[in-house]
């Protein structure tokens, strides 16, 4: 019996919905070359996918093309995206105006990656997004990456499951990234999110690249810093992790 990738992102937003009955709507999207192609989808979902594919912003495009989760209390008030308007919103979508109007806070978080695309995983509530709702959006999207992976190695090339695999990899590398920040400066993922996310802002570094770096720093305790960029980034986020570690007395 042949297994549809829609099957299981239905399945996936199902479960999700069960988690998290105050969810307005959800969506699963893969871009491929800029191009959304929506594997799954309830509620306000598909409305508001067709507004930022419309207006081309919003938070799941933002996921896509960052390496870490995008949350807002409030999509029709976020200056990311000055474009999303409510008002234009009702007016394109009537039917759904009552619907809208009822949705505030927004998750979008970017699942697996490889070269032919990334799948990000959106859902939009009623009220600001808290850690408890990262938390689960989080644990269904290590399912559904978990899914993109599965069925890439079982229906394409040898090279497109090699390809998989190291994206994969690059993902466990960013938990392990995270995980040191974490248990560093005892946060939670969230701001242990936004301060490798800040630290690759500044020095204009690829999470990926970050990520790896500071993980290989942390496993040999060096104390001089890489000699490229990327090396000099993760150094200087390694000792500012570990003057906080000293101060904070932990």
């Amino acid at each position: 019996m042949e297994v549809r990738i829609e099957d299981l992102m239905s399945d996936v937003l199902a479960g999700m919905a069960q988690e998290m009955p105050w969810s307005l709507g959800a969506d699963v999207i893969a871009f491929r070359h800029d191009h959304p192609v929506v594997y799954s989808t309830y509620g306000v979902g598909i409305t508001l996918q067709n507004v930022q594919e419309h207006l081309r912003t919003g938070p799941t495009r933002e996921a896509a093309t960052t390496d870490g989760p995008i949350m807002s209390d409030n999509i029709w008030h976020d200056r990311r995206w000055p474009a999303l308007d409510l008002s234009r919103t009702r007016a394109l979508y009537p039917q759904h105006a009552r619907l809208l109007e009822k949705v505030h806070g927004v998750v979008a978080v970017p699942g697996l990656q490889d070269d032919s695309g990334l799948v990000v995983i959106t859902a939009y509530l009623g009220e600001a997004p808290n850690d408890s709702v990262l938390d689960t959006m989080s644990r269904y999207e290590r399912l559904v990456s978990a899914d993109v992976a599965v069925l890439s190695s079982l229906s394409d090339t040898d090279q497109r499951t090699s390809r998989v695999l190291a994206a994969l990899h690059r993902r466990d590398v960013i938990e392990q990234a995270k995980g040191v920040v974490m248990a560093t400066c005892r946060t939670d993922h969230t701001m242990a999110w936004l301060l490798l996310q800040d630290a690759c802002r500044r020095t204009n570094t690829t999470l990926n690249a970050l990520a790896a770096e500071l993980v290989r720093q942390v496993r040999s305790e060096a104390d001089t810093l890489g000699e490229s960029g990327t090396g000099r980034a993760a150094g200087e986020l390694w000792s500012a992790l570990r003057h906080i570690h000293a101060t904070a007395g932990i």
